[in-house]
């Protein structure tokens, strides 16, 4: 997709305005890019968590352990491409409630230690109110 640059010229004459289309490329990880990989993010959350809740059920499933496991580490991917502070808060809450719902808690520790936005963290610690003794550590 193109965006346009406009830029507004003057003449000497009058205070007109005219509008000049120059058509440029997007800049690598633009807001749109990181939101689009937020959502992504979501997506897949949402997907592994189908298999985090039937591992639960059957911990012998290879399948779903494979499943949860891959997606798992295409969201970790995502969330290290993020720039974007917020955008990467809002992945690893999801992250979190990933991880919570496959018994894998301690491998989020550290992603939600990497979270210094104090309206995610509490937001994390809503969802995952066995983190908040770990954001209580943290804070002193």
């Amino acid at each position: 997709m193109s965006f346009f640059k406009f830029l507004r010229r003057r003449s000497d004459s009058d205070e007109a305005v005219s509008f000049i289309e120059e058509p440029y490329d997007r800049p690598s990880n633009s807001p749109d890019e990181f939101e689009e990989m937020a959502l992504q993010v979501q997506q897949k959350c949402q997907i592994a968590g189908m298999s985090a809740r039937a591992l639960r059920e059957n911990t012998n499933d290879e399948y779903e352990r494979t499943r949860y496991l891959a997606l798992r580490d295409e969201v970790v991917v995502l969330i290290i491409q993020l720039h974007d502070e917020f955008l990467q808060g809002f992945a690893i809450h999801q992250l979190g409630k990933l991880c919570r719902d496959a018994d894998d808690i301690d491998y989020f520790l550290p992603f939600f230690s990497s979270v210094t936005d104090e309206f995610i963290r509490e937001k994390i610690c809503e969802d995952l109110p066995e983190l908040a003794r770990f954001s209580e550590a943290d804070a002193k």
